[in-house]
């Protein structure tokens, strides 16, 4: 439900993809977007389980291998991560998830 109520940002998340593919002179990976907002609502949710005691989360992008692509998760997890975290911005974690799965 999280993740369905995400598609709110859509257009912003697929704009700012575009964007900056376009300043890096690549075309943007399909569905990029979408897996960052799949990212947000599992990594969201594993932090506020995680704060009520729940250990055994499995993020649902990771059990049923969405966007199972090399280097996807681990990238999007470090960089877009990172935003999330609050140590980086929107547009240099986006520019930091397209150099690693360049």
């Amino acid at each position: 439900v999280f993740h369905e109520a995400s598609h709110h940002w859509d257009q912003d998340l697929i704009d700012a993809v575009a964007s900056t593919a376009r300043q890096r002179r690549t075309p943007p990976p399909p569905n990029l977007w979408h897996a960052l907002l799949f990212y947000n609502a599992g990594r969201i949710t594993a932090d506020v389980l995680s704060a009520a005691g729940v250990r055994d989360y499995e993020m649902y992008m990771v059990r049923n291998k969405v966007f199972d692509r090399p280097r996807w998760h681990e990238t999007i997890a470090q960089y877009w991560g990172a935003f999330l975290a609050g140590e980086i911005s929107r547009d240099e974690a986006i520019r930091r998830v397209l150099g690693g799965l360049e």
